[in-house]
């Protein structure tokens, strides 16, 4: 028997974020460049929608991804396969220059 865990909303999950970070309201509304009163309005959900830049700037100053900030499932899988390919291509990236470097006799 599964337990099904309520989302978080996302005024729970910015409130969270910001006391784990350590910030008051009129600090992360100067860092996310709108007023302290937008920032209550978001912890409060009297505003609904938060525009896309703004979550951008919130999920950065959060340290994580704007699909960990919406905790979208499809999101989150999207962007674990955009990171799966980029590593996968550095990997390869990285592969090719040691090519390089040991077949020019380089060390």
């Amino acid at each position: 028997m599964s337990i099904d865990v309520p989302a978080e909303p996302l005024a729970a999950r910015i409130t969270r974020l910001r006391n784990e970070a350590g910030l008051t309201k009129v600090e992360l509304a100067r860092k996310v460049g709108v007023s302290d009163v937008a920032v209550a309005y978001w912890e409060s959900a009297a505003i609904s929608h938060i525009g896309h830049h703004n979550l951008m700037k919130l999920a950065l100053v959060f340290d994580v991804t704007v699909s960990e900030l919406l905790d979208d499932p499809l999101l989150r899988r999207r962007d674990a396969q955009v990171a799966s390919h980029a590593l996968a291509n550095h990997a390869k990236k990285v592969a090719r220059e040691e090519a390089k470097r040991t077949s020019s006799g380089g060390e």
